[in-house]
């Protein structure tokens, strides 16, 4: 590797005079012929800087993390193409980061505290939680953002960008309710209590009979779909229609319902949630609610990275909320009722 004295040898000038130029800190102070030696000799000897030392001269890694507890799930796969796009048109890389149930912002601090992201976004449920580290993190030379589902009220602390799943429950079991489903299974998994009270609370709402279906270990999202689906089937009386906490719950489902030999939506509807992209790939294609997770990383990293190459190093970002709604996308695989289950037939 090319260091910047093999690069001061080759072009006759002082290491801080490179430094100065490649590095673009104070270069004013070096002269036009001067610049355009250190710049030949950087070219014939290929050398390039390094992250860590351009980061101590410039305060700035030119790196964008994403932290998420479920950077795998399908669900962000939008999220992340977009996400990777937009840093890479501001000239930043994206950095993925997993951390681990319980981490209360460990993960966060770590990038932050040891300089290695300029900004990092957040992903996490509810997104106001960020605010309970949201001090301890503003210690460093960067900055946090958050994004995700609000539970109660948008981040006080922190930029962020949201939605509030209690509006997509309510509209995915609207629509079947609208559908004339009376009986609606909620396959909640072993952990979505959240949406498991939103879904109770719509259906008390909307006159709809609900069950809520749970399972001890939803790891192997697929696998819980199928068994939930399973013990919804099983029921008595067996509900017409199906809302999965998401899509992946949905389409394990919809293989338990195949398996039986009923059809979808004939014998029974379902409605999955967030809107994957292999929903619309799904036989019969996936009703969903689609979460607006690719506008809220658009908007909230967007503003965070013009902020700060607006703004000096280690200046904070304006605290300010994006909020974005969730959308119905109807597909093949909701529709009314049969006719022979829940109510009598025509003579």
């Amino acid at each position: 590797m090319t260091t910047i004295q093999q690069v001061a040898e080759r072009a006759g000038v002082s290491p801080s005079t490179v430094s100065r130029v490649l590095n673009g800190k104070a270069s004013h102070l070096v002269s036009q012929a001067t610049r355009e030696r250190v710049e030949l000799a950087a070219s014939e000897l290929g050398y390039q800087p390094s992250a860590a030392a351009r980061a101590m001269v410039t305060g700035r890694t030119e790196v964008v993390a994403i932290v998420c507890q479920e950077v795998t799930q399908p669900h962000y796969t939008r999220m992340i193409e977009a996400a990777r796009d937009l840093v890479t048109a501001h000239g930043y890389h994206l950095l993925l980061a997993a951390e681990t149930p319980g981490d209360h912002g460990a993960t966060v601090e770590y990038l932050l505290g040891r300089r290695q992201a300029d900004i990092v976004l957040h992903v996490t449920y509810p997104v106001e939680r960020v605010d309970d580290y949201a001090d301890r993190a503003a210690r460093s030379s960067g900055r946090v953002v958050a994004l995700g589902p609000m539970a109660s009220s948008p981040p006080l602390k922190v930029m962020s960008a949201y939605w509030d799943d209690r509006r997509g429950i309510h509209k995915g079991l609207g629509h079947l309710a609208a559908l004339g489903h009376r009986s609606v299974a909620f396959l909640a998994g072993s952990r979505g209590r959240y949406k498991q009270r939103a879904f109770e609370a719509a259906a008390d709402g909307l006159g709809v009979a609900a069950l809520s279906v749970v399972v001890d270990n939803d790891d192997d999202q697929l696998a819980a779909g199928a068994e939930m689906a399973a013990l919804a089937l099983a029921a008595e009386p067996r509900p017409t229609a199906i809302l999965a906490r998401n899509d992946v719950f949905a389409l394990g489902a919809i293989h338990t319902i195949h398996d039986r030999g009923l059809s979808i939506p004939g014998d029974i509807s379902i409605v999955g949630y967030n809107d994957i992209p292999t929903a619309a790939y799904a036989v019969p294609a996936l009703t969903s609610v689609r979460t607006p997770v690719v506008e809220c990383a658009a908007a909230v990293l967007s503003s965070a990275l013009e902020s700060l190459n607006e703004s000096e190093p280690g200046a904070k970002t304006d605290v300010h909320s994006f909020g974005f709604d969730t959308s119905l996308v109807v597909r093949a695989s909701t529709g009314p009722p049969p006719r022979a289950v829940g109510g009598p037939t025509d003579a």
